[in-house]
């Protein structure tokens, strides 16, 4: 089970609600402010913060990778590399259904597999 209390599993939580947002047609920025602001972009400074904050968990899921005792640390980085590419390369202006689209399933699988890895180390810590 994902869980929210590492940065793999915050920005499982986030995709997943892009995933499962209801208009198709809507532009990603009205996507981001809804998702990330509970808003439709009315509030686009606030929207923009989260939105900074959502690439800060790109980074911290890498420094938990790097930081992390697995054995093949390129493996648990690939999801992280993955966003980060998805992140760098997004039109606010391109549709939810487009967007959603360039995000794969592996990527998502991968973020389950960190976020409950993260999890247990934690406790183990």
């Amino acid at each position: 089970m994902v869980k929210s209390d590492n940065p793999a599993g915050r920005l499982f939580g986030v995709l997943d609600a892009v995933g499962k947002y209801h208009n198709a047609n809507a532009p990603m920025k009205s996507v981001w402010g809804y998702v990330l602001s509970d808003a439709d972009f009315h509030a686009p400074a606030s929207t923009w913060r989260q939105y900074g904050a959502l690439l800060g968990l790109v980074e911290e899921g890498r420094i938990w990778v790097e930081q992390s005792e697995v054995a093949d640390k390129l493996i648990y980085l690939k999801p992280f590399d993955e966003l980060a590419r998805l992140f760098d390369n997004t039109n606010l202006e391109e549709t939810c259904d487009t967007w959603k689209r360039k995000l794969d399933d592996t990527t998502m699988v991968a973020l389950q597999f960190c976020s409950v890895y993260f999890s247990a180390s934690k406790k183990e810590a």
